[in-house]
């Protein structure tokens, strides 16, 4: 355990707030094609994921090294096409899983007190825009299954905090920041109907959709120290 002295593990939940434009614009002229009377758009959910974090102590005891994992996830409300028995049900979500190398410091300013700061960098496990459809009343043309388009871009994170320290071990953290996922190359991973595995997510002008969660972000944090 001495190896492990001062390591930090953070198991935190928290709230992203984005709106991907260029995805909405894409929902919404395919909601207006299907005659969809209700908004139909993704934007903004739940995050939640764990960090662990070492000090540095041959740099300095304020500054920390670690690994981030989180997961987000914002869903549409389930429209409807069609009507009676030539209709199918439609819900769509935009996710990911990004995994991110941190650096940070933290500086105490009360005996209880510490604020700091983290930048984050890396690549996402996944991060996928899904329509799943359901009850479908017209199989040729809209077959029941989940239309999935899935990219690994590069995502960075830059994030301030504040902490209360109950004991040596256990604290409470708040943290807001921003962090960046985008991608224009959004690929089917498997084939649906007439969309064929590695098709492009494009709008109807032929030009591909840049499926940006880009958020402002806020999480609630239980800081464990070792």
């Amino acid at each position: 355990m001495t190896a492990l002295k001062g390591a930090r593990v953070r198991p935190f939940v928290g709230y992203n707030f984005f709106n991907p434009k260029a995805l909405n614009n894409l929902m919404s002229t395919t909601a207006q094609a299907l005659n969809i009377n209700t908004k139909y758009r993704i934007g903004g959910g739940p995050s939640f994921g764990l960090s662990a974090e070492y000090p540095l102590n041959f740099v300095s005891k304020y500054i920390h090294a670690g690994l981030r994992l989180d997961y987000f996830t914002s869903s549409s409300s389930a429209v409807t096409v069609g009507e009676g028995t030539k209709s199918a049900t439609l819900e769509s979500s935009l996710s990911g899983v990004p995994v991110m190398a941190t650096l940070g410091v933290v500086y105490p300013v009360l005996k209880q007190v510490q604020v700091g700061g983290v930048l984050a960098a890396g690549v996402p496990v996944f991060y996928r825009f899904t329509t799943e459809v359901s009850g479908s009343g017209v199989p040729q043309q809209m077959p029941n299954g989940t239309i999935t388009y899935e990219a690994n871009p590069f995502t960075a994170l830059v994030s301030g905090f504040g902490e209360y320290l109950f004991t040596d071990h256990i604290g409470l953290r708040l943290e807001a920041g921003y962090r960046f996922i985008s991608s224009d190359q959004m690929k089917a991973s498997e084939s649906y109907g007439t969309i064929k595995e590695g098709t492009l997510l494009r709008d109807q002008n032929n030009a591909n959709v840049k499926v940006d969660a880009s958020s402002f972000n806020s999480a609630v944090s239980l800081v464990v120290t070792i």
